[in-house]
């Protein structure tokens, strides 16, 4: 599989990925975490730092996954084209 196919799939796993990781994130991290904050009153500056903690909790993650997809999928000599 040429480099360029290679950089097209990474580059479309990496937004579906980042796409269905951040719904997640959003519905079952964020909105409950913030909730529970505003609930104790906490001050908005803490609340602004745990959501930017989130946020790059989720950045990594996908990071994480997209590399592991490139690592065990299409870095190898054939990939399955049928998985891609």
């Amino acid at each position: 599989m040429s480099r360029a196919r290679l950089l097209v799939l990474t580059g479309l796993f990496m937004s579906l990925a980042g796409f269905l990781l951040g719904v997640g994130f959003l519905f079952l991290v964020n909105v409950p975490v913030e909730e529970l904050l505003a609930q104790k009153g906490t001050s908005q500056t803490l609340i602004n730092i745990a959501m930017t903690s989130i946020i790059i909790l989720w950045a990594l993650s996908t990071a994480w996954v997209t590399r592991c997809f490139f690592k065990k999928v299409l870095s190898r000599e054939k990939p399955p084209t049928s998985f891609i």
